[in-house]
Formats: C-alpha cells, structure tokens, sequence
C-alpha cells in the first residue's frame, strides 16, 4: 500500500512538472507573436483580378489587390468578437472591407494586417446599411510583397 501511495505521488509530480513545462511555453509563444511575413485567412483565392472602381453590387464577388490603410476594429455586442473594417485601395479607387472575427483570431488579424499592408482579398460586394455605402464581406484574404513599379525602357527620358 505504501509503495501504491509513492507511486502516485511520483506520478502527480511528474504532470505537474510537465504541466508547467507546458505552460510556460504558451505563454512565451503568445508575447512573442510577430506579424508574419504569408498571412492569410480563408480558403485559396482563386478568383480573376479586378479594379476597384470596376466592383458593384451586380459582380458579387469580387477579387482585388491593392495597399490598405485607415484599419479599425470594435468590439461586437458581448465582448467575443470583432469587427474589423480597412479601406483598400488600387490607384483606381479605394473601397472599405468588412471581416467579423473571433477577438483571439481578430487580434491575430490585427497583428498582421497593418496600414500599408499589400493583400489580395476576395470577398462579397454588398450595400452595408450602416455605413450607407458598398463594401466587401472579407472571404478569403493573402498578404503579399507590393510590387515595385520598375523603368524597363531601353532608352530613358532626360
């Protein structure tokens, strides 16, 4: 019997020792949360690619690419979720994007999608009642590298 009680007591030590490894862990993962370079959420974006100032409320979904800035988020009714809104803009024209997340997976959002993040997002075209303008429901969204523009001429202006 007494040899049963060591052994138990052993045992107890041994998850309790390898539950506080465990814990630690998590916690330093959480602090050292760095944006990453391949965000993305949702499923693969497959869609063509459209300008911004060709999206309507007939095209339905739409696929963009584009720069993003002015990044807001609030809290929704009972505190567990997110709304996050960003306009993104193409050069062609600028529309607001619309995503309800999870606060844990909004602040991971949050972390990774910053003003003047370049993206490619496919989402549906609605008229949002409160705003009282077309916006995109986000879907699916991919952060990439902006890409340079880049003087190819053979022979340049003076």
């Amino acid at each position: 019997m007494i040899i049963f009680l060591e052994e138990k007591e052993f045992e107890e030590r041994e998850i309790s020792k390898e539950i506080l490894l465990n814990s630690n862990q998590q916690t330093k993962n959480k602090v050292t949360n760095k944006p990453m370079k391949n965000y993305s959420i949702g499923k693969a974006i497959k869609g063509d690619l459209m300008a911004i100032n060709d999206v309507n409320l007939q095209v339905g979904t739409a696929t963009i690419k584009g720069e993003v800035f002015q990044v807001d988020s609030r809290e929704i009714k009972g505190g567990d979720r997110l709304l996050i809104t960003f306009y993104i803009s193409d050069t062609t024209d600028s529309i607001p994007v619309k995503i309800f997340l999870s606060k844990d997976k909004g602040e991971e959002f949050l972390e990774n999608i910053v003003e003047e993040s370049y993206v490619i997002l496919e989402g549906d075209v609605v008229y949002d009642n409160y705003s009282r303008t077309q916006t995109i429901m986000l879907k699916s969204l991919k952060k990439i590298e902006k890409e340079e523009r880049m003087d190819n001429a053979e022979e340049k202006k003076e």
